[in-house]
């Protein structure tokens, strides 16, 4: 049995044919969120050019803002994870260990956060125009950077167990 709200939604095909489109329809009035299952995230004023900027639907600029949030979170939490490194854990056998794995935590934070707000500025853009969202390496550099970072703490907690 089929509730209201499902019998009123565009079947499946209708929707991928909106995703694959990837440019909103020309209209009469700018800033009218399109109902075509929200995959389009605004529409252009009628007579504009296809690549003038047209105000999103506002959810998208919203999600893009908690994003934006959520890697300034990240940084900050490696900037304060890098000061506590560097101000509480304790000695180890390599001299300077502490202090250069806490610095390390504090300047991947400062990377994150500069290029989280780039990564903000291109994203913004592109949904206003219309095009594909760009690619990012924010999650790669993030990834790689605590793996390594992991990695040598670990080899430093071994040499200091084994007193080497």
């Amino acid at each position: 049995m089929m509730t209201r709200a499902a019998a009123r939604l565009p079947p499946p095909a209708a929707w991928l044919k909106v995703v694959a489109s990837r440019r909103a329809p020309r209209c009469g009035r700018a800033g009218d969120p399109i109902d075509a299952g929200g995959a389009v995230a605004s529409r252009p004023a009628g007579g504009e050019d296809d690549d003038a900027a047209r105000e999103p639907d506002y959810r998208f600029t919203l999600a893009n803002e908690r994003t934006l949030l959520a890697w300034i979170r990240t940084a900050l939490a490696l900037d304060a994870g890098g000061l506590a490194v560097i101000r509480y854990a304790p000695t180890l056998a390599v001299t300077g260990a502490r202090e250069v794995i806490g610095t390390a935590l504090v300047l991947i934070g400062t990377i994150i956060a500069g290029t989280s707000y780039r990564r903000f500025v291109r994203v913004d853009r592109a949904i206003r125009v219309g095009r594909p969202l760009p690619a990012t390496s924010l999650p790669r550099l993030l990834s790689v950077s605590m793996f390594v970072l992991s990695a040598v703490v670990v080899v430093l907690l071994l040499v200091d167990r084994a007193g080497l």
